[in-house]
């Protein structure tokens, strides 16, 4: 009986690690609750720089730590649930040739989707418009990759070398996503269009002007513009 026993919980703790609907809620969980702590973390840190820059600091939003929080939750948490449970299948065990395996997988296939999908989402939620979270995508993704690869690739390192629990492996990497999702909060909220496109308000200005000044076209104008061609 003690036997059995002993045989049916290593077998839980086997199906937990491999991916059940338990460590998939818990996941999740996890994920959000990581998300609202880095998002109001990033907005203290948004408010100093306000206040160093010599602006009124921005009042805590709720909302916005909310819909973070939850594009966190919901895709953040199944995409680290799905990409720990894929690569533990494909590459099982421990040692130094695996862990350079999964981390390859995990940064350069997994990570972009993952970090694509909280961008796309959060400005899709902020504006209700698909188009401008696809913009938002694409204008920031390889800035946010340039900096994961930067960080996480010698951190997957150690962890996916280190430890073999997948739990301990998404703790560890929770640890410092605190920290990481900081960034990732301000880059999802910050505007998206670079200085170099910002049109000069005063060029812009005088274009309107242009346009107002400019005499309204005459039907006869248009006809004879329509027959020339």
């Amino acid at each position: 009986m003690h036997v059995h026993l002993h045989h049916h919980h290593h077998a839980r703790l086997a199906l937990f690690e491999v991916g059940t609907l338990e460590g998939l809620m818990w996941t999740c969980l996890i994920n959000g609750v990581t998300y609202v702590i880095s998002d109001q973390l990033a907005q203290k840190v948004e408010a100093k720089w306000d206040v160093e820059k010599g602006l009124e600091p921005k009042k805590c939003d709720i909302i916005r730590t909310m819909r973070f929080g939850t594009v966190g939750m919901i895709w953040g948490g199944t995409t680290t649930f799905g990409r720990f449970k894929f690569i533990s299948l494909v590459f099982p065990g421990a040692g130094l040739k695996t862990a350079a395996g999964k981390v390859l997988i995990n940064q350069f296939v997994f990570s972009p989707i993952a970090h694509g999908g909280i961008l796309l989402f959060n400005e899709w939620g902020k504006t209700g418009s698909f188009k401008k979270g696809w913009d938002k995508l694409c204008y920031n993704l390889l800035e946010v990759q340039l900096v994961t690869w930067a960080t996480k690739v010698p951190l997957n390192l150690i962890c996916f070398s280190l430890i073999s629990s997948i739990p301990l492996q998404a703790l560890f990497m929770r640890t410092y996503d605190i920290f990481f999702y900081i960034y990732i909060s301000y880059v999802a909220e910050r505007s998206d269009i670079p200085e170099k496109q910002i049109t000069n308000p005063d060029e812009e200005d005088e274009d309107e002007k242009h346009w107002a000044e400019e005499p309204p076209i005459r039907k006869s104008d248009r006809t004879c513009n329509c027959a020339v061609m």
